[in-house]
Formats: C-alpha cells, structure tokens, sequence
C-alpha cells in the first residue's frame, strides 16, 4: 500500500522571502487590483468506515484527507468542506417490541503542520429511533442513509498542511444488550480545500 507522504507536494520556503513585498502589490489601492492567489485541492486516498455493530468500545477512523500547500500565500484563509452518508440498519426482533435506538457517531477535523497536530472542531451526529410495534403488522427491516456535509474556515499560518477528517463510533451499542443495529457505516467521504491570500495593511 502507498503511504501517504505529505512532504511529496511541499517545498518550504521558496515564496517565504518575497511574500509581503507580493502582498503590498497585490493590495494596492488601484481601479485594477491584481487579483489574489487561489489554490484549490481534492482530498486522497478516501476510506469508508465499516463499524462493527456489535463492539462495545469507540473506534476511529481516518475518512479523507486534503494536502495544502500556502506557503505562497499571504495571510492564508483555507475553507475546507466535507460530506459524507451516514447508513444503519436496524437490527429488529420478531415481534418487536417497543424501544428505541440510539446512534451517535463524532466526527473530527484535524490539521497537521509541521509535526503538531490539532482538533480544529468536532460535530455530534446523532439519530434516535422510537419503535412503535403496530398490530398485524410487520416491519423486518428498518434502514436508513442520512447526508453528513460540513464546512470550516481556517485562518492558517503560511506553509504546508494535511487536513484529516476522522469518525469515532461514540455510542453504536449498549454491552448489557444485544446489539440494536447490523450496520453502521460512513460512507462515500469526501474532503476539498479552497485557499486564498488575504491581503494585509
């Protein structure tokens, strides 16, 4: 398997001595302005997430992840959008009885500089089921594929960044129970970044 190198498409250095000499130019005061440097890059190697709905401890997960490269930016801003589906299948019992499910799943987007690594946010997904038994009825199966789509602005320093978005199954089954779903998956991610210079006094 190919790993992922994030130092393949980064060359430190080489706009760092000119930049605020660009920026001036760029943010110059004129009737036809220079405009500002745009950089837009597609996520790699994306993964789907395959929970096992019978674990009982919280696993994570890298869904994608986006390398950006500022460093011939001025006072970058990085807005990086993600979407995904989120699909489970209910696991039902016959008859059913009354009960509910309850699935949360926590998401997280980290960037990487340099060595550090930090949680830039981190979004909730939950979705609680209420199953009401009708009489003479019978459901055997019970699914669904809800969107997951996010979007964040990050005021970054100039340089070379990996952006990842991760999943940890929170809460997918109760331990003193059998397991109230037959699969939880995140499926389809997808991560962009689209950079821009901003200009400065």
């Amino acid at each position: 398997m190919n790993q992922f190198n994030p130092n393949f498409l980064c060359n430190p250095g080489r706009c760092r001595d000119n930049n605020q000499a660009k920026a001036k130019d760029y943010c110059t005061v004129s009737k036809h302005p220079k405009p500002k440097g745009i950089l837009l890059e597609c996520g790699t190697n994306p993964q789907d997430a395959i929970f096992n709905p019978a674990q009982t401890e919280p696993v994570t997960i890298v869904l994608d992840r986006v390398l950006v490269d500022t460093e011939c930016l001025y006072r970058p801003l990085v807005k990086i959008e993600f979407s995904s589906l989120v699909y489970f299948n209910v696991a039902l019992e016959s008859p059913e009885r009354q009960r509910s499910f309850d699935l949360v799943l926590t998401f997280e987007l980290v960037r990487k500089c340099n060595g550090n690594e930090d949680i830039l946010r981190t979004w909730t997904f939950r979705r609680i089921i209420v199953f009401i038994p009708i009489e003479g009825k019978i459901i055997e199966d019970w699914q669904e594929e809800t969107p997951f789509t996010v979007t964040f602005c990050d005021k970054a320093c100039p340089g070379c960044c990996t952006y990842e978005m991760r999943v940890t199954s929170t809460d997918i089954n109760d331990p003193s129970s059998p397991p109230d779903f037959e699969a939880v998956n995140v499926t389809k991610p997808d991560i962009s970044a689209l950079a821009q210079g901003i200009c400065g006094d």
